[in-house]
This record gives structure tokens, C-alpha cells and sequence, in this order.
């Protein structure tokens, strides 16, 4: 079956129809188009950081084997991610795995000197 837009739209509940017709979900898949430049290519640092905190887990868990430090970092460095995906162009030029382990660093510094925990 080929996709279809008005196939899509049918999925849809009545009140979401209301909103939606095909010449706004065309125009919608252009905006989309032009924002990323045509580039479909990019690799998110997401599922770096999601590795390096299991790591950190592994790693530190003959130190406090009750508590993952995962679950008090990931918070932060998710934030952090959001944080520069939103505000800084300059730091997405770096490799995602790169800035995937900065963040981690930059939210494992924050989380120490905040509440003073040592790993």
C-alpha cells in the first residue's frame, strides 16, 4: 500500500480532522523539508548518553550497589542536551558522541557540587 495523506487524515479522530487537510499537511512536510536543510542525516548524542550512563553505572556500582547513579544524572544531562540542542549551534558541530560525554561530565560536575556527592 502506497502512503496517502488522505488515508492518514481518515486515521484520525473527528475532532483532529477538523484541523487537518491535505494542503496543510503538505504544507507542514515543506516547512519540515526546508528546516533541516534537506539533511536527514543527523545522529542524535541521545543514545551516547544513554550508553555512557549505563556505563557509569556499571562502573560505580561495587562503590554503592543500592544506587544507580543513572537515575539522579539522567535527569540533569537531558536537561543539559535540551538545553544546548536549543541554544547553541556551535556545539553540534562536535561528534554526537563527543558532546554526549560532556554533557554527562557537565551534569555529573553539577550534581557534586550541588548537593556535594562524590563518585
Amino acid at each position: 500500500m502506497t502512503p496517502s495523506i488522505n488515508r492518514m487524515i481518515k486515521l484520525l479522530t473527528d475532532e483532529e480532522a477538523k484541523h487537518v487537510d491535505k494542503p496543510k499537511v503538505i504544507l507542514m512536510e515543506s516547512a519540515i523539508i526546508k528546516a533541516f536543510n534537506f539533511d536527514f542525516g543527523f545522529l542524535s548524542p541521545l543514545p551516547f548518553l544513554e550508553r555512557f550512563l549505563r556505563l557509569t553505572d556499571f562502573l560505580l556500582q561495587d562503590k554503592s550497589p543500592q544506587i544507580k547513579k543513572s537515575s539522579v544524572l539522567t535527569p540533569i544531562a537531558v536537561d543539559l542536551l535540551k538545553f544546548i540542542h536549543s541554544r547553541n549551534d556551535l556545539l553540534w558541530t562536535q561528534p554526537p558522541s563527543i558532546l554526549a560525554a560532556a554533557i554527562l561530565s557537565v551534569a555529573h560536575r553539577v550534581l557534586s557540587s550541588q548537593y556535594y556527592l562524590s563518585y
